[in-house]
Formats: structure tokens, sequence, C-alpha cells
């Protein structure tokens, strides 16, 4: 998670970049950019490794989004969150994850009988603790 927090801000940096310029960008394009260059990035599979990691490796994707979203929406550090989700239109990111698990785990259910993907949606672990 370290690589892909270093990654996404990276891109973040590009971002700001781009919104300082003063050559008209609306909030809509900066937006537009932020979801296609950089939540893209950290958004990429999600489904397979989202469930898995620390709340600490959450926390620090989190960070990145909220540094784009400063970014593109021309707000200083100490801001409310609330405040820049509602100003940018861009929900949580482990809302926006959660939600993506869920409609891939409905898709899989949707899916065949016989499809190995229904198989294995379906299929309950097995409890291990004896007490």
């Amino acid at each position: 998670m370290n690589d892909l927090a270093k990654k996404g801000f990276r891109r973040v940096s590009i971002i700001k970049c781009l919104s300082t310029k003063n050559w008209g960008q609306s909030l809509e394009s900066q937006r537009s950019t932020y979801i296609t260059y950089v939540r893209s990035c950290l958004e990429y599979a999600s489904s397979s490794w989202w469930p898995w990691i620390s709340a600490t490796a959450r926390t620090r994707l989190e960070r990145v989004q909220n540094a784009g979203l400063r970014a593109v929406a021309g707000l200083v550090q100490g801001c409310p969150l609330d405040f820049l989700r509602l100003e940018t239109d861009v929900e949580p990111l482990s809302n926006r994850m959660d939600k993506n698990d869920n409609i891939l785990l409905d898709k899989y259910l949707r899916l065949p009988e016989d499809d190995p993907r229904r198989q294995l949606a379906e299929r309950q672990a097995p409890v291990r603790l004896k007490t």
C-alpha cells in the first residue's frame, strides 16, 4: 500500500500544478481530471485487496484523496473534510470501495449457477474456532 500511496501523491502533485495555473479551469474539469487520473489509480482492482488491508493503509489512501480534493477545490490544509467532500461532490474512499465490493458481489451472484465466480461468491468459509 505504500507504493500505491506514493504513486497517488505523485499524481496529486501534478493536479496541484494544474490547479494553481490561472487559465480558466473550472472546478468540474479539475474534478474530472482528479477522478480519471488519481482516483482510478487508487481504485484499480480494489475489490481484491480492499477488505484485507489494515486501517492504517486505508487512512493513508484517504489522505491521498483528501490532498487531491484540496488541490482541486483550492482549499487550505485545515478545512473540514465534510466541507471538502461537499464542495467537490466526491464521497469518501472507504464508502466508495465498500459500494464497489457490494456491486461486484451482486454481479457474481447473478451469474449462472455453474459459473465459478458465482460458486466462489456463494461459498461459506468453515468456522475454525472451537470454543
